[in-house]
């Protein structure tokens, strides 16, 4: 391919501005005796122009960055009318610096009134009104000041940590998975039709995790879970057919075609053993991402992509260096071949707490101090 290509950086709200003490995050982290003295301090208007200013002398141009439903809504109906204007200054100091913002609206953590008090994304009838009017709202506040959103963050990745591994907040329990599945996948394709009626394209972000069995025995759990975590959304957005494991297939025409974009998110490795328990290892290096890579192109044929999350959790500064070349090599290699691959984005670009709650801080691009870390440099090689 010919065409230009992008390397644009992202934050979640966990290492930009620490979690909300309204979030499930935070009640859950504490709950599991986290230590959060490495919090981020929330970021000034000053600050904020201080890492845009940082950011553009390493090429990013394009920036993925979280609205923290919890501090926008931090009680049900009750708008933080300061946070708006936050909003509003922070996503206007982007358009004035010329930065492209893509706005994720849930990225880990929820306002804990939403997933504590009414169960939040656990529902099949439909999406939840709350989170279609959080989508509605956002979309007004930054009117114009948006180049493209990214409802959620690895939904399905996100049902599978929240409600059967336990390692991010959430109810762990076969139905509820079920329902946080069913439920997560709705809500972003609601979000993709409300958000398709303005101006600012909208793009998914699927997870794309090799999933392998640690014995033969265990091949029906690996074709469970290829169908949860791949199947499910490809066949709706190609097909327009809805299939879950526990589920038969249905006809949902209003799901083809949706997205202006496919997102495809860097995940963990799954190993899973013949008793079902499933173990998540680091993402694919090298050939083995550009396998699921391709596998993601060739399950959408036709469709233009954007590789939305590559994060290289290690803290080991050459070894991130390592990693995040080697996805680019392979994304290059991809569109050479003719994969329509537009852009990638490298995240975190700072240092912030684990979303595990583990207390272990994930080393970003930059330090906590805006210290420059080799991987770095890889920001400035869009074309």
């Amino acid at each position: 391919m010919t065409e230009s290509f992008f390397v644009g950086g992202g934050v979640s709200t966990l290492e930009f501005e620490g979690a909300s003490p309204r979030s499930d995050w935070l009640r859950w982290a504490e709950r599991r005796g986290a230590d959060f003295s490495d919090q981020p301090p929330a970021p000034t208007i000053d600050s904020f122009a201080n890492d845009l200013t940082l950011l553009a002398e390493h090429g990013v141009r394009q920036l993925r960055i979280t609205v923290d439903w919890a501090r926008l809504e931090p009680r049900a109906g009750i708008i933080d009318d300061e946070e708006v204007e936050r909003l509003l200054e922070r996503f206007s100091l982007m358009r004035d610096r010329d930065v492209h913002a893509w706005v994720t609206l849930h990225h880990t953590t929820l306002p804990g009134w939403f997933a504590d008090d009414t169960d939040g994304f656990l529902r099949t009838s439909g999406p939840s009104l709350h989170w279609s009017r959080h989508v509605d709202r956002v979309a007004e506040v930054l009117d114009g000041l948006v180049a493209g959103w990214i409802p959620n963050e690895d939904p399905l990745g996100w049902a599978l940590r929240s409600h059967h591994l336990g390692t991010r907040p959430g109810r762990p329990g076969s139905q509820n998975l079920q329902d946080a599945a069913e439920g997560i996948l709705e809500a972003t394709f609601e979000a993709c039709r409300l958000l398709s009626s303005g101006s600012a394209p909208v793009i998914s972000s699927f997870g794309i995790p090799p999933i392998r069995a640690t014995d033969e025995a265990a091949a029906d759990h690996v074709r469970h879970w290829t169908d949860i975590l791949w199947t499910s959304w490809t066949e709706a957005i190609r097909d327009g057919v809805l299939r879950w494991p526990w589920r038969g297939p249905r006809e949902r025409p209003d799901l083809a075609d949706t997205f202006d974009a496919i997102g495809l998110a860097l995940a963990p490795a799954l190993a899973i053993d013949p008793d079902g328990t499933i173990t998540e290892g680091p993402p694919p290096a090298g050939e083995h991402f550009g396998h699921v890579l391709r596998r993601g192109a060739e399950l959408l044929p036709g469709r233009e992509l954007i590789v939305t999350a590559l994060s290289a959790a290690t803290s080991d500064a050459q070894q991130q260096d390592d990693l995040i070349g080697g996805w680019l090599d392979q994304i290059h290699e991809a569109r050479a071949d003719g994969t329509a691959i537009r852009g990638a984005i490298i995240e975190p670009l700072f240092d912030g707490p684990a979303a595990d709650a583990s207390g272990e801080s994930v080393p970003g691009t930059f330090s906590a101090g805006r210290d420059p870390r080799p991987a770095a440099r890889w920001l400035q090689a869009g074309s």
